[in-house]
């Protein structure tokens, strides 16, 4: 089964902003799969849009699943993983 690694931009960001383009292109490099996540509306963020988002993208996370975020995307990946509550 191959890796997922899931990467979330935070508070008025975008999925090519910061280090994202340079952590997708190794995470490919190294034969995983990478998703630059573009979550809704970030200068004006909803809890509930982006959850709705990571359940649609991410869907249940599996020891092949990898989660990273910057800013308000890290919060709202523990959001994610408190409510999927994945056995690892």
């Amino acid at each position: 089964m191959t890796q997922r690694v899931f990467i979330v931009h935070g508070f008025e960001g975008d999925p090519h902003g910061n280090w994202f383009d340079w952590l997708a292109a190794n995470i490919q490099a190294a034969g995983a799969q990478s998703f630059q996540l573009s979550m809704p509306n970030p200068n004006h963020p909803d809890a509930h849009q982006w959850q709705h988002l990571l359940d649609e993208a991410v869907r249940t996370p599996d020891e092949q699943t990898f989660l990273v975020g910057h800013s308000l995307g890290t919060i709202s990946l523990l959001h994610f993983l408190s409510r999927r509550r994945p056995s690892r």
